[in-house]
């Protein structure tokens, strides 16, 4: 079997996806091939899609970000498109620019409809998601699966030691938008006072702020992020909307206790009050509340960080992710 992966890479978790799944189904023995290509396919495709569709056609099936799959469906091959969060959400529409709204609904809009009909199969990465995008496209003649995204157990891992000190680590990672609830992170910051430090990891530059208590750590290697996880004494996650929310699910398996929002793909993976606390959606009160509560006692932070370890080797795997994707592939071919 030889499946083909192309992605229009945007340094986000989607990539972080595509390279796992890629590397998880090989490992199954299948022959697989990650095709990356810039911003420029998802612009103006035309200039480059029609050669990029003929090296696909020699693959058994091609699997991609459903916003893409026009731009790589072949049609004598099957493909598999996943959809990792709803940018239609009133909750996302809300804090995006003009220009983004004319992108989103002048050419995005259409291109994903007509995916969810091109495609074999449709995979969401969480039941929220799937739910979302049945409000948006109404129901779908195509097969649709939840297959729940995986996290690198053996490599995310809990710190032997714990830092213990006079000040509480926070530990933010992704990108500097409203989307992820960045805008939120000065003001908590803030009111939280200096006893507090916040880590913001991220490809993106964090410009215009002028917090003391907040430090930026650009382009971060994967071993540098781990060590950033296992000395932070909790994961600081205001976003506004998740597909499925890799640095919640990092930190969960780094033994961390999470304070994220109650909204989108959030509470299928933190459950408030046994690993972390999930805030109504940009309450900074209660972010700067809930972050206090944990740092106040070490009992607490052990023993969510215990639970949410537990939580996610059980049920974000890399082994059985893998094995249900080909279990996928597998029935289609």
């Amino acid at each position: 079997m030889r499946v083909a992966f192309p992605l229009i890479a945007a340094g986000t978790g989607s990539d972080v996806y595509t390279a796992a799944l890629a590397q998880g189904v090989a490992r199954k023995g299948v022959d697989v091939e990650v095709f990356p290509f810039g911003y420029s396919m998802e612009l103006v495709p035309w200039l480059r899609a029609p050669s990029a569709r003929r090296k696909l056609q020699s693959f058994d099936l091609i699997h991609c970000n459903g916003d893409h799959g026009t731009i790589f469906h072949s049609p004598s091959v099957p493909m598999v498109i996943t959809f990792h969060h709803n940018v239609f959400e009133s909750e996302y529409q809300a804090h995006t620019s003009v220009a983004q709204k004319c992108y989103h609904y002048g050419l995005a809009l259409r291109r994903i409809r007509r995916a969810s009909r091109l495609a074999a199969a449709i995979v969401y990465c969480r039941r929220y998601t799937q739910q979302s995008f049945r409000r948006l496209l109404g129901e779908s003649m195509v097969p649709e699966h939840i297959i729940y995204n995986c996290v690198d157990t053996d490599a995310f891992v809990p710190a032997v030691d714990r830092p213990d000190d006079d000040v509480c680590e926070l530990l933010f990672v992704g990108s500097p938008t409203r989307r992820k609830g960045a805008h939120l992170l000065p003001e908590i910051m803030r009111r939280l006072g200096t006893e507090y430090r916040l880590t913001c990891v991220s490809r993106a530059s964090f410009g215009g702020w002028d917090a003391e208590n907040i430090s930026v750590v650009r382009n971060a290697s994967h071993e540098e992020l781990v060590r950033l996880y296992q000395r932070s004494h909790m994961l600081l996650f205001p976003t506004l909307l998740e597909g499925f929310g890799y640095a919640v699910a990092e930190a969960m398996a780094c033994g961390l206790p999470v304070v994220s929002s109650d909204n989108s793909a959030i509470p299928e993976l933190i459950l408030s009050g046994k690993g972390g606390w999930l805030c109504e959606t940009q309450d900074v009160d209660a972010y700067v509340a809930r972050v206090r509560q944990l740092w106040g006692s070490v009992e607490t932070r052990a023993d969510m960080g215990a639970f949410n370890r537990e939580r996610v080797t059980r049920l974000f795997s890399k082994e059985n992710w893998a094995q249900s994707y080909l279990d996928l592939y597998k029935r289609l071919l």
